[in-house]
């Protein structure tokens, strides 16, 4: 898996874009919205927290006047902050072309902190879903693990420092805005809004309240023949939501912990802290899985190659092969 993760940081990906009609939507899932490749599609996708606006100039404003305000409850569910209950799915594309596809961060700049240059950190924007995954680069599981309950005490405090949500954009001006309807940390209480600057394949996001700084960089062939889905409940009862977005041959997937409602708090790990929690515990929140991968050009279809659950990686979305 190194090896498909180093072709994409290299920014060398070759990917193969699959047909439309050869990905069906697996059994059970809601297609939100689904488009086979047209020539020339080309998208560019921007989603982190962070933003820069870029030098006059050099970089346009990533939303044109027609796609500045979106409707994020027309998106997902037909019911959302500022839609009336019962209203109808549009599965109409609201998200400029030049935002999507599968982004990978560069760098990330704080106040008083080096840069961050080692995070593994995807997101993948469709024009109305997307799925963020970032995962720290001292992860250390190891690879004889075949669940959550095989792992040792360090390395479940290593999987708890992992991060990735799940929604849709709203956009404003040069404003995005990440609404999070699942998210494997607990809410800061803050909102996640960046000031986006684009220049070619180069997104540049400031932060709106807080001050940062994300470079981002699309990866080659991961725009076109578009999937966006979302589920409510795995039909075992258990209240889980999952997304599944594509674009060209990546994909992002996203299923939520049992326990969806969380207090705020700095992290899961100061949650686990302040609550005091057991091993059990701490075993059913981790149980929150995003998983990038590949469509088609991995060794095997929809091929997991980095994820928040380690033993995923290497095998076959689950989602999708017992679909």
């Amino acid at each position: 898996m190194s090896d498909v993760l180093g072709a994409v940081g290299a920014g060398v990906a070759s990917c193969t874009v699959v047909c439309g009609d050869a990905t069906p939507m697996p059994a059970g899932w809601w297609p939100l919205w689904r488009r086979p490749r047209a020539g020339g599609d080309h998208g560019a996708g921007t989603r982190p927290a962070n933003g820069q606006r870029g030098p006059r100039g050099d970089v346009r404003r990533c939303a044109p006047r027609a796609a500045r305000r979106l409707h994020p409850g027309r998106l997902v569910t037909g019911r959302c902050t500022d839609e009336p209950a019962g209203e109808a799915l549009d599965p109409t594309p609201r998200v400029p072309p030049e935002l999507c596809g599968l982004w990978r961060r560069v760098s990330l700049e704080t106040p008083g902190a080096p840069p961050d240059t080692t995070t593994r950190v995807f997101w993948l924007q469709t024009p109305t879903l997307y799925v963020d995954l970032r995962v720290p680069a001292a992860r250390d599981v190891a690879g004889a693990r075949s669940g959550l309950d095989d792992c040792d005490d360090a390395e479940l405090a290593a999987l708890a420092a992992q991060a990735g949500f799940a929604g849709w954009i709203s956009l404003e001006d040069d404003v995005c805005r990440w609404q999070r309807e699942i998210d494997f940390q607990p809410p800061s209480g803050v909102p996640d809004e960046g000031r986006l600057g684009l220049a070619g394949d180069e997104l540049v996001e400031h932060g709106v309240h807080a001050p940062y700084r994300e470079v981002w960089r699309r990866v080659p062939g991961s725009t076109g023949d578009w999937l966006a889905g979302r589920a409510a409940g795995d039909g075992a009862g258990s209240g889980r939501t999952t997304y599944l977005v594509a674009g060209g041959d990546w994909f992002l997937y996203a299923r939520s912990r049992r326990m969806r409602t969380l207090e705020r708090a700095p992290s899961l790990a100061d949650l686990v802290a302040a609550r005091a929690l057991g091993r059990r515990a701490l075993v059913e929140l981790l149980d929150f899985e995003i998983s990038l991968g590949r469509r088609r050009g991995g060794s095997v279809p929809w091929q997991v190659v980095l994820s928040t659950l380690p033993f995923r990686e290497g095998s076959p979305l689950a989602a999708v092969s017992s679909a």
